[in-house]
């Protein structure tokens, strides 16, 4: 089975944001616990850059292992058997249709 190119898109858009906040954010930490001299106005600006990191890790974590993931595939798996039982119809109402012309 192959995916649409949107939903292809999206899998490759989501992979590539989780690498790049990931990697980000352990960073950010190993910057803070390796590098010894840091300047103290320095130090608060990779704390806020860590907190605004954490939130968007938690986020895409949130959104890749919870159930917003699971609701979106969901969605689509449902509106793909609707197309195809509208299909399914149409084909036997065409069915019908011919049969019953003289």
């Amino acid at each position: 089975m192959t995916l649409d190119p949107d939903r292809q898109y999206d899998r490759y858009l989501r992979a590539f944001l989780s690498v790049v906040i990931t990697v980000g954010f352990f960073a950010v930490i190993a910057g803070l616990f390796f590098v010894t001299e840091i300047s103290a106005s320095t130090k608060d600006i990779l704390l806020v850059m860590l907190g605004a990191l954490l939130a968007s890790y938690k986020e895409i974590t949130g959104y890749a292992f919870g159930s917003s993931s699971g609701s979106t595939a969901k969605g689509q798996d449902q509106a793909a058997s609707l197309a195809m039982k509208d299909a399914a119809l149409v084909a036997a109402a065409t069915q019908i249709s011919t049969k019953e012309a003289p």
